[in-house]
């Protein structure tokens, strides 16, 4: 698996530099963007720092084979966003998961969000490997 770093411009809406705390899970998204690009939808996270069209980020975007970098491992991203959390996800992360989890975000072709064979084996890898080099298991 090859991964590009192409980190996003320090921000107050989606790359705030704030450390992350011990991570506890690996989340993954849909990009809610049908057809569009991995490198599109970076691009998307870069423009919200000037605080126009909200927060929002992920550690990693994923199209078929390609797999983008936005924010360090270290550093929270704004990937998970709730008003009410589960007693599941209270219990076991935090009161605020961006401040324990990495987040993954899946490119797709239609609104039901499902990836391609290749998104999803792109995914799965790296998912793998960050549960690996983070010591954690699948729930």
């Amino acid at each position: 698996m090859n991964i590009t770093q192409n980190l996003l411009t320090p921000n107050s809406y989606s790359r705030p530099r704030i450390g992350l705390n011990k991570v506890k899970a690996v989340v993954i998204h849909w990009v809610a963007n049908p057809g569009s690009s991995a490198e599109g939808n970076r691009n998307f996270f870069e423009s919200r720092k000037s605080g126009t069209n909200g927060y929002g980020s992920a550690h990693y975007i994923v199209k078929e084979n390609t797999v983008i970098q936005c924010i360090p491992n270290n550093e929270m991203a704004y990937h998970v966003g709730s008003n009410v959390y589960t007693q599941s996800a209270l219990r076991n992360l935090s009161s605020y998961p961006n401040n324990c989890t990495i987040g993954i975000e899946m490119c797709h072709n239609d609104m039901t969000g499902k990836p391609t064979d290749a998104t999803y084996k792109t995914t799965l890898e790296l998912a793998c490997s960050l549960l690996k080099k983070y010591g954690l298991t699948h729930e």
